[in-house]
């Protein structure tokens, strides 16, 4: 029986725009000359697919709302009508996979090395911010749950109010990171970057640490400041 190579594969917070999906694309479709592959592309928008099955439409698609939902299949035949190799890929707001199989050991070896360089520069620089609240903020909710209820049996209004404050908003960017709102994990820009630092993901991680950087001020530093004499 000949050997197959098969994985799935895990992946990294990523952000892309559409000359990365075209570079993806171009990763996935290289074949030989005697070969041919059937490429299907979906692109999510609440509910709606968009499917293209050509770089052509590829190239023609553009679209002003980004999306956290895309997959991208591509499947290689021989000459002998045999599937030989294919790649099977997920993006979804809170995950990214793919699954690849191959006959061929250095093709199977090439592609994935190929595909992790690729996902490796289109992670965010927030990236390990969105690693560390999936854990973070739900202890920081408990914690701030904890701190109020302390802060209340004690009399110190002011700060039971803060720590209500605090546990509130750690619970809504909690919330709202696992929902892709914030720090999220697939941002996908269907059409071409644009010349700006300002970018969704800038600007709502910016409103995102201020929020909390004021809220862990009021909840733990001004009750501290209020007791020196």
């Amino acid at each position: 029986m000949k050997q197959e190579w098969r994985k799935i594969i895990n992946v990294h917070p990523a952000v892309l725009y559409k000359s990365d999906i075209l570079e993806l694309v171009k990763i996935l479709t290289e074949i030989d000359n005697n070969n041919r592959y059937v490429l299907r592309i979906n692109i999510g928008y609440e509910g709606f697919k968009q499917t293209l099955t050509s770089i052509a439409e590829l190239e023609n698609y553009s679209k002003d709302i980004p999306t956290n939902e895309l997959s991208m299949e591509v499947t290689t035949w021989d000459e002998n009508n045999k599937i030989i190799n294919g790649v099977y890929l997920t993006m979804y707001h809170n995950f990214i996979n793919y699954q690849i199989y191959s006959d061929n050991e250095a093709w199977f070896l090439g592609k994935t090395n190929q595909l992790k360089n690729f996902f490796k520069i289109r992670k965010p620089w927030y990236s390990i911010i969105n690693r560390v609240i999936s854990f973070l903020g739900p202890a920081l909710v408990v914690s701030g749950f904890y701190l109020t209820l302390f802060a209340i049996n004690n009399g110190a209004i002011i700060s039971a109010t803060l720590g209500i404050c605090f546990t509130i908003l750690m619970f809504i960017i909690s919330y709202l990171s696992y929902d892709g709102k914030v720090f999220p994990y697939v941002r996908i820009h269907p059409y071409d970057r644009r010349g700006t630092i300002f970018t969704y993901e800038l600007i709502s991680t910016i409103i995102t640490l201020l929020a909390l950087g004021v809220s862990i001020v009021g909840t733990f530093i001004m009750p501290i400041l209020q007791k020196k004499p």
